[in-house]
């Protein structure tokens, strides 16, 4: 492939051109598209990694050295990939999951995380509703670092962050706050607690996202979620304990087909998509195993963006990378529903050559002419 590629010259007017006509891509469900749009989103992991971080703990609680490493790693991100990284605000998944009273802890050498905070739901519970009961939401675990930072971003880079736009989905947060094995066996074993619980998760995120939205001037319309552990849980567990609750905070941010309702769980959720299709989302984020036409099957109306394997773009050449991309593509690209993109994120490691594969493969395989797409076999 090296020597077929056509940024082989030109790497830069390449990317250039690239994202000039992805531009265009981006009406969902639309065939009157230059070809399917191709999504590269750059997490913490990747801009560490990039940037040459060693001191993980540092770069979660030292302002001034994580925009310095972001802005090295966007170095990286806009000469290999055409990508602009701005500053950010990245403390990981305990951004959420802090404001229910668990110790965060800064690991050397990874992000931070939360230490389980229930080991017996009959008392510690009650505890925790009475405890969130007197807490102000902006003051409570992460927050106030939040804020900071991102007034600090603001006045020093001009950049205005918004946020409370996305949260956890109940079986994530509940698999941080009890730990995965002690959640799954509760809501057996303790039903009423744990119904509880997951009421307490639905009424304090709703206030989260609502109030940080108020307080940054974001815009109440759309909503993501972020719920990985949403596939331990059994169709009826996840519609016992979660379904209503997950369905009540989409529809509190957007009506059912109009406005975002994104999705991201990149786990094997084959057996929760019948379920999972009555939150009426707009676009899904899946793991890598679970089929894009069988995703298609089942929620005909939502966007999916993947499925292209994570470990794959990591740890596979650029031909295999085409050829599942390719996959992919002649599987659902049909009906203009399909953002290529990694089923769940871009690791740490991922070779600048195997996202830009991607890339190609929207070029060569994912073209639409007279509102069909071309298939390339």
């Amino acid at each position: 492939m090296v020597g077929q590629v056509p940024w082989r010259n030109d790497l830069a007017g390449w990317l250039e051109r690239f994202w000039d006509e992805n531009s265009k891509c981006w009406e969902p469900f639309s065939t009157d598209k230059p070809r399917v749009p191709v999504s590269v989103g750059l997490n913490e992991d990747w801009v560490k990694f990039e940037a040459g971080v060693t001191d993980h703990r540092r770069f979660h609680t030292d302002f001034e050295y994580q925009q310095a490493m972001r802005a090295r790693a966007a170095e990286v991100a806009k000469r290999e990939l055409g990508v602009t990284l701005g500053p950010a605000i990245n403390l990981g998944s305990v951004t959420n999951t802090s404001i229910y009273g668990g110790e965060v802890v800064y690991p050397d050498n990874a992000g931070p995380w939360l230490l389980e905070s229930i080991e017996d739901p009959v008392h510690d519970v009650p505890a925790l509703i009475r405890r969130l009961g007197r807490q102000d939401i902006l003051k409570a675990g992460v927050n106030p670092i939040v804020l900071e930072w991102r007034q600090r971003i603001l006045e020093e880079y001009g950049v205005d962050i918004k946020l409370g736009t996305g949260c956890h989905g109940l079986a994530t947060l509940g698999s941080i706050i009890c730990g995965t094995t002690n959640f799954i066996y509760w809501l057996y074993d303790y039903p009423d607690q744990m119904d509880a619980l997951m009421q307490l998760f639905y009424e304090t995120n709703l206030e989260y996202m609502v109030r940080l939205r108020e307080v940054t001037g974001a815009s109440m319309e759309g909503m993501g979620m972020g719920n990985d552990n949403v596939a331990f849980l059994t169709p009826t567990l996840y519609r016992k304990f979660c379904l209503e609750r997950e369905r009540a905070w989409y529809d509190h941010f957007s009506s059912p087909g109009d406005g975002r309702r994104n999705f991201h769980s990149d786990s094997e959720n084959s057996h929760m998509l019948d379920v999972l299709a009555e939150l009426d989302l707009s676009h899904v984020n899946l793991g890598p195993t679970v089929d894009p036409q069988l995703i298609r099957a089942k929620m005909p109306k939502a966007v999916i963006q993947g499925q292209v394997p994570p470990f794959l773009l990591r740890e596979g050449t650029p031909e295999q990378v085409l050829a599942r991309c390719r996959e992919d593509i002649n599987k659902v690209a049909g009906e203009g529903g399909l953002v290529l993109d990694s089923a769940g994120s871009i690791n740490d490691g991922t070779p600048h050559e195997n996202v830009r594969a991607m890339m190609l493969a929207a070029e060569l395989y994912g073209r639409y002419k007279d509102g069909k797409h071309v298939v390339v076999e």
